[in-house]
């Protein structure tokens, strides 16, 4: 188990392998656990590596960015912010943060399942503060499906 007692090893260690080959562009993820191979992959099998491990898949550069934190348009920026206030360096980085995450949030949904889709929809209305309770949002899309 993993020190947090959350998590056999091997489940963690194939969870950061799926991680890294998706951020290198080998794998997809057309549906929720379900993952494919992309023509990238495949051209990386065809060269028979080895090794793949994370020095191998830094030549890819979205890998790299995701394992170093920038493009060199990115390190371009942050050379321009030397003479940026702390405030404006703090807002500059939230903005990439929330960037980042909308896209994966969006990315998410639109390969999610429409039930998973459904759901995520009923409990972002009820976080928001509308309806009542899960039950009651069930209810009401229910009958929205069925037309009444």
């Amino acid at each position: 188990m993993t020190p947090s007692g959350r998590q056999s090893i091997f489940s963690n260690r194939v969870g950061w392998a799926r991680t890294y080959l998706k951020k290198a562009g080998l794998i997809e993820a057309p549906k929720r656990a379900l993952f494919k191979i992309t023509p990238q992959g495949r051209n990386v099998l065809a060269q028979k590596p080895k090794l793949i491990d994370p020095d191998f898949l830094d030549q890819f550069p979205s890998f790299h960015e995701f394992r170093h934190g920038g493009t060199e348009l990115q390190d371009q920026e942050r050379a321009d912010t030397s003479e940026a206030t702390p405030e404006e360096i703090m807002e500059s980085g939230y903005q990439s943060i929330f960037k980042d995450l909308q896209t994966e949030l969006l990315n998410n949904l639109k390969t999610a399942s429409p039930e998973f889709f459904e759901q995520s929809v009923i409990d972002l209305l009820l976080s928001m503060g509308y309806g009542g309770s899960k039950k009651d949002a069930v209810r009401l899309l229910e009958g929205l499906a069925m037309g009444e």
